[in-house]
């Protein structure tokens, strides 16, 4: 049965993913390491970024790749301390005009870290102006809906 057509659940944790693809991080020695493992993080060996969609069988759900390793992807997001209060709004660097912190989350985990880092949950969070070849950010488009 699909996530769409899933009742609905009374545990929080029923039907969320410990990684994008799933609940766990494969890995195997040898061969082809693409066709063994779900994404670009150490134990890849890969050692830098690599071109995305060669980790196919790391996909999400929804078809999206690299969400987990490669680079860590900046959010514009900014840190507030887990478990929210109340409801959380659309992701802003501001929040009513007023700067809410000088730091904003970064997620996913990359090529020079443990799997760990790699889980949907596992959050970092430091400043924009610090440099590394472990950060980057996801282009996205929004398509509109309508044919016009």
């Amino acid at each position: 049965m699909g996530d769409a057509t899933r009742a609905p659940s009374t545990s929080s944790r029923q039907g969320r993913r410990e990684y994008p693809w799933g609940t766990e991080l494969t890995t195997t020695t040898g061969g082809n390491i693409t066709a063994s493992i779900q994404a670009n993080i150490d134990e890849s060996t890969i050692g830098g970024t690599s071109v995305v969609g060669i980790f196919p069988h790391g996909a999400a759900a929804c078809g999206a790749e690299e969400l987990a390793g490669n680079v860590w992807e900046w959010c514009s997001t900014p840190k507030l301390k887990y478990p929210f209060e109340g409801e959380v709004s659309v992701e802003s660097l501001y929040t009513g005009n007023k700067r809410v912190s000088g730091r904003y989350v970064l997620r996913g985990g990359s090529w020079g870290r443990y799997r760990v880092y790699a889980r949907c949950a596992y959050r970092l969070a430091t400043t924009p102006d610090v440099v590394t070849g472990n950060y980057g950010f996801r282009l996205a488009r929004l398509f509109s809906l309508s044919s016009s």
